[in-house]
């Protein structure tokens, strides 16, 4: 049997077992690739930094013939594999090395791939990990900014709504997912409005659940269970459960029921109540943001839907606004429950300042007695 070059994992994962079932017979280049991908480690500065010497290399090494499709291969592997935080540090190494040089080859056909491996790697709940492995995560991260492509930005968006694990999220991600969309052109305006954290809630009730790790969708086992709803564009809710089913509906600040911390301990419940005060935050500022769009804001109604109508949070707010579909030119004004458009529209906030009389009073009339998330009849009163 042909021996493994010695810079190949241990077998201690099955992704790694299919892989090293790959690299029997390597030419003299892909062999010194390997190499280089999984001395990723060496290459770091004090500050767990990688040293921008790597990517150099990396680039050269790419430029070799089957190079690109041998890390693309390789990261198949890897995102069809199991991702074990707990698994062997050379196994780990190669797998970032990896991930950071798909994003050097240039090809889109990484983005999913990358994704994958980023989602696993968060631990996101339902995602088949109960273990973070942070590097991992950064790794694809940058994999993705590195693609230079729409649809790794989109990607980098997605990872940012789905993370709620802040450290993860803002500290790691949110850099590298701006300075790509800086560096691709995106106006700050779409950057903020496809840059909304759900925390964990879920439509379509928009909830998310706090509890053992087979019951919860937000991040963080607790010994209790509860459940955060955003339950219109100004109220927030946090439900306590205890053992026996009782449910104790709070909203801001969330205080607990009598004796809940004595029976389930300090920690988890504070932390509970942090993450719903992420979420009141989100909600006010989302809120602010849509009041203050510029006028002549338009979406295809494709991403109006993906990024206002079927956001946890922001969805909140949209659905208590007037919104206007174009059709065929004309443009109608609805609201997100009306409207039942066929995805070719146009989509842009309805104005009273646009509208005639006739029009503003016949909303007025219809919405008397409604809370909306902010008065969209202020400007003709103006």
């Amino acid at each position: 049997m042909t021996e493994l070059p010695d810079w190949v994992p241990e077998a201690d994962g099955d992704w790694v077992k299919a892989f090293r079932e790959r690299l029997r017979d390597l030419p003299p280049e892909l062999d010194e690739l390997g190499r280089h991908l999984a001395a990723v480690n060496d290459h770091l500065d004090d500050r767990r930094k990688l040293k921008p010497a790597w990517a150099k290399r990396t680039a050269v090494l790419l430029s070799s013939p089957g190079a690109p499709g041998f890390v693309l291969d390789a990261l198949r592997l890897l995102a069809n594999g199991s991702l074990d935080r707990q698994a062997g540090r050379q196994s780990n190494a190669i797998a970032i090395g990896i991930a950071m040089a798909a994003g050097q080859t240039g090809d889109p056909a990484a983005v999913p791939d990358l994704i994958t491996v980023a989602r696993v790697s968060a631990a996101i709940p339902g995602e088949g990990s109960q273990l973070r492995n942070d590097a991992l995560a950064v790794a694809a991260f940058y994999g993705l900014a590195d693609l230079n492509h729409q649809a790794a930005l989109d990607g980098l968006w997605l990872l940012y709504r789905l993370i709620d694990y802040v450290v993860l999220r803002e500290d790691r991600l949110a850099p590298v997912m701006r300075e790509a969309a800086t560096r691709m052109g995106v106006p700050e305006e779409v950057q903020q409005e496809r840059a909304v954290p759900a925390h964990g809630l879920l439509l379509p009730d928009r909830t998310g659940t706090f509890g053992p790790d087979d019951q919860r969708t937000i991040s963080g086992k607790t010994p209790f269970r509860a459940e955060l709803t955003v339950e219109d564009a100004h109220t927030v809710a946090l439900t306590w459960i205890d053992d026996e089913d009782v449910r104790k509906r709070t909203a801001h600040p969330f205080a607990t029921p009598r004796g809940f911390k004595k029976r389930y301990g300090s920690t988890g419940i504070e932390g509970a109540q942090r993450h719903a005060k992420r979420v009141v935050d989100t909600l006010r500022t989302e809120r602010i943001r849509i009041r203050d769009l510029d006028e002549a804001r338009v979406w295809t109604f494709d991403d109006w839907a993906h990024y206002y109508r079927d956001h946890p949070i922001t969805g909140a707010v949209t659905a208590g606004l007037i919104w206007e579909f174009e059709t065929d030119g004309t443009w109608t004004a609805a609201l997100p429950a009306d409207s039942a458009p066929s995805g070719k529209e146009r989509v842009r906030l309805w104005r009273a300042s646009r509208a005639k009389p006739a029009e503003v009073q016949a909303w007025r009339d219809r919405l008397a007695g409604s809370r909306q998330p902010f008065d969209q009849f202020e400007q003709f009163e103006q």
